[in-house]
């Protein structure tokens, strides 16, 4: 499996916007099991990429940082960004 070769972190902007969208539909929408739904989907995602090959997925390069590939997660409507790093010979 290929998740032993990766360490998976979050930024803390991650876990602030997903709270913030979780908030938003449970209590603006008022649909409680929809943002519980949003929450396992993306962790489910996230989850599913990192045991298969994140790094066998099309890359989109940043102006603001050449030389770092990111990649694109999509759940529903929402995309999820993630770079592959490497630091101390471990990829993160």
């Amino acid at each position: 499996m290929l998740s032993d070769q990766y360490e998976l972190r979050y930024l803390p902007l991650f876990h602030e916007e997903l709270k913030e969208r979780a908030l938003y539909i449970a209590k603006d929408l008022q649909e409680p099991e929809t943002a519980i739904n949003l929450i396992d989907e993306v962790e489910e995602a996230i989850r599913k990429r990192i045991s298969l090959n994140p790094e066998g997925y099309e890359s989109i390069s940043s102006k603001r940082d050449p030389g770092v590939k990111y990649y694109r997660i999509y759940v529903k409507e929402y995309i999820i960004y993630y770079a592959i790093l490497e630091e101390d010979g471990k990829k993160i």
